[in-house]
């Protein structure tokens, strides 16, 4: 209830969000992600990642890599950003037979320490800019994805107002797999889905889409 009240959404009961776990979890891994997503936003830290998976040969929903190629529409060029794998993870994988060429969508990756510099060095109090790294950091920022610090990298987080798309070709899954920082856990990736709902749709967007149109002249 907690969860699901701090994203703004209500469910009467917290148990209630059991049905949306994991059916592929074992009894014991269904528990810790059900205790880990009742103690949040408290324990956003490096439980949002997990080893197990570094070394295998798929790209995972919610994977960092560094060196990613970023159309920057401004300059017309692209240039080299760290990026996040918003595409599923089915979406993502070479195996599956298609009829037509498959592409990819990702977010680049942001330093906090330069972004809280960037807005500082723009003329933002120090007091409002502290305020909204606060929001960053407990995840109340819609549009980022908070990453906690991790195995010797810096606090980052995610922009989903920047998604781009690339072709998903055997040459570019090779090089995301070399390049690959980190894959999120079942609590990194479960957090991560209720964000991008509230991000990409609004249950409650208060918008009443079969209104009559007013009469014009």
């Amino acid at each position: 209830e907690k969860l699901l009240g701090y994203f703004g959404v209500s469910i009467e009961l917290f148990d209630d969000i059991k049905i949306y776990l994991p059916k592929y979890l074992s009894n014991e891994q269904q528990e810790q992600l059900f205790s880990e997503l009742k103690a949040f936003p408290e324990n956003i830290d490096s439980r949002f990642y997990t080893e197990l998976l570094k070394n295998e040969p798929l790209l995972y929903q919610g994977d960092g890599f560094d060196s990613v190629s970023f159309p920057d529409f401004e300059s017309q060029e692209f240039r080299s950003v760290k990026g996040f794998l918003m595409s599923n993870t089915c979406d993502s994988h070479l195996g599956n037979e298609r009829l037509f060429q498959p592409y990819i969508s990702l977010a680049p990756i942001f330093s906090l320490s330069k972004w809280e510099n960037a807005l500082l060095a723009d003329g933002s109090s120090p007091q409002a800019v502290q305020s909204h790294l606060d929001s960053i950091r407990s995840q109340k920022v819609s549009q980022f994805f908070y990453l906690p610090e991790h195995s010797g990298h810096e606090e980052r987080f995610v922009r989903f107002d920047c998604v781009f798309s690339l072709s998903l070709t055997e040459e570019m899954h090779e090089k995301f797999l070399k390049s690959r920082l980190f894959t999120l856990s079942n609590y990194g990736f479960y957090v991560l889905l209720l964000k991008l709902g509230i991000h990409l749709t609004r249950v409650q967007e208060r918008v009443d889409r079969d209104s009559k149109p007013s009469n014009s002249n």
